[in-house]
């Protein structure tokens, strides 16, 4: 299990997270199985995990904003 797998679990962990968006962090065990979610937060979690890669830079920031905000418009409006 890679860095980033353990902190996706970490994040998914949360249980207000799962409540609120009904998931179940148990459903998932790496970075590709989020990526491949059906569920638009659990999907986007991974991208900005996977987008940021410990980045601080703000222009990387802001490109994984805008990403994100893409990603959750497609998955969600359509």
């Amino acid at each position: 299990m890679t860095q980033k797998d353990k902190m996706l679990l970490m994040v998914l962990r949360d249980q207000k997270l799962q409540e609120k968006y009904q998931f179940s962090a148990g459903d998932y065990e790496d970075l590709q199985d989020a990526l491949n979610s059906d569920n638009a937060i659990v999907s986007a979690i991974a991208k900005i995990i996977i987008e940021l890669n410990g980045s601080e830079d703000s222009g990387e920031q802001k490109r994984v904003y805008k990403t994100i905000f893409a990603h959750l418009n497609n998955k969600l409006l359509s």
